[in-house]
């Protein structure tokens, strides 16, 4: 892979990369490396064969953190209908966070998702170049990443870490100027009259990244005669990052459980004991990408997972529980479960227990009630000599003369038991949960339908019914219960 290749080739690939993707929205911050692939992509599309049917747009995200952003802001726009180019104006607000920066690109790639979608473009390409890509893996080393974090700039995000945030889905993003210095760009801007802005703030030693930029960054190319081998080694780290994370998704299916909310996942804890460090770092790191909020892991919660599922391990053995940024890990002997936070909501102050809700069965007929993932529905009717008691899990039958008028959907308790259907003697609530294979952390969001007053316990929810109020020949009006699994992830009530 040849670095600074010709105009002509630059202007093939791109014309190439165009009439393969259904639209493109170019991240344009009005500096000098989008404006050059502005120019360089709006010629690709005039010297394609069909340049009619490529669609073009660029969005340019105003963070409001320059003084001068809205200045710039109006030059993208009237540069835009210039070039006869859509430009998108969007402003986001950078929440105080530690890293100025990084809430910064957080919130730029979530508006640009948000907007390349309402265009019904299919990619965003942005202008990273092949010195960025140096910059940023030396700015990961100083923050103790792996191989994927110093090969983060690939050509195409899906050969590295894949989606840059929470929601992007199958969204493409592309980086075609990768493979160009940033000489070149600069060459190329003045050879043919590219207008641009300056980033007042690319000078500045307040940014680590300008400080390697202009220290060790220009050293090694200097050393090395050219990018090219310092690209090299990176495009092998990220051939070395893309087998460990196929790996990493071979081991989350075969240890993936089913998951009692969409803001948890579960695994078998014994399936990833055997995994090397780095294909668990990688399993981790793209499942808390399915979660419906944000996850950051730090380096040393990352180390005591990795320790407290190491085979050899003494020290340090299940259960644990660790808290990242977003979301809580629990590691138990036969479960590991990753859980939002935000989806636990007040249970987690009141000790991961759920308020129960009342149910008042003698002025309501029909009802239905939420639990976290779940809605639980009832009617009562008269029995006819056709009806047949129902056989799946997730409904059940109840003599209604023989229930109380008031019934409590809550939580199960510690050490609980009670006695199931069918059986002579009692059992422990756990061992149905564990049956049905309901990891550790999850099961005290476990809905079970208990009497009010006596509490004895009627139903574990979608799994056993207890031996109170059974439907005989003498029954002559039921309630009947059914578990639904609700789409959202709304807590209970």
């Amino acid at each position: 892979m040849k670095i600074d290749p010709d105009v002509d080739e630059v202007v093939a690939d791109l014309r190439r990369l165009l009439e393969q993707t259904d639209g493109v929205c170019i991240a344009w911050s009005g500096g000098l490396d989008s404006s050059v692939l502005v120019d360089l992509a709006l010629r690709a599309r005039r010297t394609s064969s069909r340049p009619g049917e490529l669609d073009l747009a660029a969005i340019h995200v105003d963070h409001g953190l320059r003084e001068d952003s809205s200045r710039v802001a109006r030059f993208c726009t009237r540069r835009g209908r210039q070039l006869d180019l859509p430009c998108i104006r969007t402003e986001v607000r950078v929440p105080a966070e530690r890293s100025t920066q990084a809430a910064a690109r957080t919130a730029r790639y979530a508006a640009l998702a948000t907007h390349a979608r309402r265009v019904g473009m299919g990619a965003v390409w942005t202008a990273h170049h092949a010195n960025d890509a140096l910059e940023t893996a030396l700015l990961s080393w100083t923050q103790g990443t792996g191989a994927g974090g110093l090969a983060s700039l690939a050509p195409n995000a899906a050969a590295t870490s894949g989606a840059p945030v929470a929601g992007w889905g199958d969204l493409g993003l592309e980086r075609p100027l990768s493979n160009l210095s940033k000489h070149w760009i600069r060459r190329y801007a003045r050879d043919n009259d590219v207008e641009y802005r300056e980033d007042p703030s690319n000078t500045s030693d307040d940014y680590l990244r300008n400080r390697l930029r202009r220290g060790s960054a220009d050293q090694l190319e200097r050393e090395a005669g050219s990018l090219e081998p310092l690209l090299q080694t990176l495009r092998n780290l990220a051939d070395d990052d893309r087998a460990l994370r196929e790996q990493a998704r071979h081991l989350g299916e075969r240890a993936r459980l089913p998951s009692q909310s969409r803001e948890s996942l579960t695994w078998k804890t014994q399936t990833l004991r055997d995994a090397p460090a780095a294909v668990l770092s990688r399993l981790c790191r793209q499942a808390s990408r399915e979660l419906p909020g944000p996850v950051r892991w730090r380096s040393e919660t990352m180390d005591a997972l990795v320790a407290c599922l190491n085979p050899d391990s003494r020290d340090v053995e299940p259960p644990m529980t660790l808290t990242l940024q977003g979301a809580t890990v629990h590691i138990g002997p036969e479960h590991l479960t990753l859980e939002l936070e935000r989806g636990r909501g007040d249970a987690a102050r009141r000790g991961r227990r759920a308020e129960p809700i009342t149910v008042e069965l003698g002025s309501n007929p029909t009802g239905r009630v939420r639990w976290f993932d779940a809605t639980l529905s009832w009617r009562i009717f008269e029995r006819s000599g056709d009806d047949r008691i129902p056989e799946a899990d997730d409904i059940v039958w109840f003599d209604r003369q023989q229930l109380p008028e008031r019934l409590t959907l809550r939580g199960p308790r510690r050490g609980e038991t009670f006695r199931p259907f069918g059986f002579d003697a009692d059992s422990p609530v756990r061992d149905v949960l564990r049956a049905a294979e309901i990891p550790e952390a999850d099961r005290w969001r476990a809905p079970c339908l208990a009497a009010s007053g006596d509490d004895e316990l009627l139903w574990i929810c979608g799994m056993r019914r207890s031996a109170a109020a059974p439907v005989s020949s003498e029954t002559d009006v039921i309630a009947e219960w059914q578990i639904r699994g609700n789409e959202s992830g709304e807590s209970p009530r």
